[in-house]
């Protein structure tokens, strides 16, 4: 079976963590890599042994040699980068968030809809092996009563001088989608579709909404809380119950891998990453293994994998939560510092 040809848009920060797990794969090859900033591609290409580069993505659309693209560019540019290859019928992956709003998503969804094209979002806590352990031991113990996400983060560091023009002011004060949306997926993933949201925010440290507090109730029945802070040193704390048992989920230097079952009267459980998620960035083996074999078989990848429109319930989840809307309120070209 011949390896399927992938092309790489971005060679940043997220690429870095990608690019061990694509080109070590056995069902792929990184036929190109492309980046509009062509220091960094070359020092990308040479440190993977990529010998194709592009610094055009429209470039790539005129190859008819590729299998399916990963779409690594930034929050702003996102969801129009990866609309031309959804168009396109590629199958696409698309790293989080697919866009900036919940309106950029839905549009992604209904593009992947019309063409008919494999996309998958990169919502990677979903394959960490923890997370898949525990999600499996808490269905045995009972249907889950509640689900609890501290999903905090402190924005200080954004506002660093080396950090400044990488994260401007619209991502800021969306960073529950720009990266909250990893933690803030957890109740999805765990707690199913949300039936309602009941929300309040306020503001601490900064001109915008830092703190937001919500309660939940999924389809299922069960109780969903969200906790988001961005004004202190925090930490991501997931806590899991049903009746008789608790799993909690809490990060640490390593990511998330500190993983707990208590169950009344019983020893304590606990689950450690695999090999896999110690090797690479956690989550990011398996969720290329999925998005792969869609790519292959031209089917969507199933759960736990995001689909572009599982993502945009994702996506009015955390509007409901942060009590923003679907659409972003300004020009998003105003915050366009170079084209991707």
């Amino acid at each position: 079976m011949s390896r399927l040809r992938v092309a790489v848009i971005g060679a940043g920060n997220i690429a870095q963590q990608h690019l061990p797990v694509l080109t070590n794969h056995p069902d792929c090859e990184v036929a190109v890599l492309c980046d509009v900033n062509p220091e960094m591609l070359a020092e990308s290409a040479q440190r993977f042994g990529i010998s194709e580069q592009e610094q055009s993505p429209d470039a790539l659309l005129r190859r008819d040699d590729l299998d399916a693209v990963y779409v690594l560019v930034s929050v702003l540019h996102v969801a129009r980068v990866a609309s031309k290859f959804i168009a396109a019928g590629l199958p696409t992956f698309v790293e989080k968030p697919p866009g900036i709003c919940s309106a950029d998503t839905e549009r992604l969804a209904e593009l992947a809809e019309q063409h008919g094209t494999v996309a998958m979002v990169g919502v990677h806590r979903r394959f960490y092996s923890t997370n898949i352990a525990v999600r499996e031991r808490m269905a045995e113990l009972g249907p889950l009563a509640t689900i609890t996400v501290e999903a905090h983060q402190d924005q200080w560091g954004l506002y660093q001088p080396d950090r400044l023009t990488k994260f401007n002011q619209l991502v800021r004060r969306r960073w529950a989608y720009a990266n909250g949306i990893h933690a803030l997926d957890m109740l999805r993933y765990f707690g199913g579709d949300v039936a309602d949201i009941h929300a309040i925010r306020s503001s601490h440290e900064y001109d915008y909404p830092d703190s937001f507090s919500a309660v939940l109730r999924f389809t299922s029945g069960a109780q969903g809380r969200a906790l988001v802070d961005w004004f202190a040193p925090a930490a991501y704390r997931c806590e899991l119950r049903t009746v008789g048992a608790r799993a909690t989920i809490a990060s640490s230097g390593h990511g998330f891998n500190t993983v707990t079952v208590s169950v009344r009267h019983q020893p304590d459980e606990h689950f450690e990453l695999d090999a896999d998620d110690q090797q690479y960035k956690a989550g990011f083996w398996k969720q290329a293994k999925a998005f792969l074999a869609g790519a292959r078989s031209g089917e969507q990848p199933p759960f736990p994998a995001a689909s572009l429109a599982d993502a945009h319930r994702t996506m009015q989840m955390i509007d409901g939560i942060c009590q923003l809307s679907a659409e972003v309120e300004e020009d998003v070209e105003l915050y366009l510092p170079m084209t991707a």
